[in-house]
């Protein structure tokens, strides 16, 4: 038996879903997203991180609530006014890629509605480009987001994993990125971690 009370008995227009309680389902489809972007928290997490205490309520309710992340490659169409913006902080370091990520909700059937900023920082994870990853065993790159935010620039550190090529960074506010990076000679006498 199924209870279709919390749709109103209504045919879905694709997978059927069941209410939960107390659940948000995050939709990201990395696949879509350059570079395999996605974000990561737990349920609780990304109610506290992402929805408002009304939109909790609606969950409470039966509502189904998903989260899903959008991200584009915007390096050959970003905006003159982020590209200033991203220069006046850049100092040395390198630009390699701008993106555009956007962060959605959306609750039943209603349309998806932007996410500009969270409650708290969400985690995201990306695939770094082959030409933007470091192959010299003397040099050591450090990668950093320059995030574009209502006129305002924020360097956030990222983590880099050498074995997926990935990085991670945590942010609260979802517009306009450059990805940048640095390289340091490694000191000769150091001991390294490297293969």
């Amino acid at each position: 038996t199924r209870d279709n009370a919390a749709t109103g008995g209504l045919p879905g227009e694709g997978t059927l879903t069941f209410s939960v309680k107390r659940t948000v389902s995050n939709t990201t489809n990395s696949e879509e997203n350059a570079y395999k972007a996605t974000f990561t928290g737990t349920n609780s997490e990304l109610m506290e991180s992402l929805l408002t205490e009304a939109e909790i309520a609606q969950i409470n309710n039966g509502a189904d609530i998903s989260v899903y992340m959008e991200v584009d490659d915007i390096s050959n169409s970003v905006p003159d006014v982020d590209k200033e913006l991203v220069s006046s902080v850049q100092g040395e370091a390198v630009l390699g890629m701008y993106l555009d990520i956007d962060l959605f909700r959306q609750i039943g059937s209603n349309a998806a509605s932007p996410i500009t900023e969270t409650n708290s920082a969400v985690t995201i994870t990306l695939e770094v480009p082959n030409s933007l990853v470091n192959s010299n065993a003397n040099i050591t790159r450090t990668y950093q987001m320059i995030r574009v935010h209502d006129g305002v620039t924020t360097i956030i550190p990222c983590d880099y994993d050498a074995v997926s090529q990935k990085i991670s960074f945590a942010t609260d506010k979802f517009s306009t990125y450059a990805l940048v990076y640095t390289d340091q000679q490694n000191s000769s006498g150091g001991g390294s971690t490297g293969g």
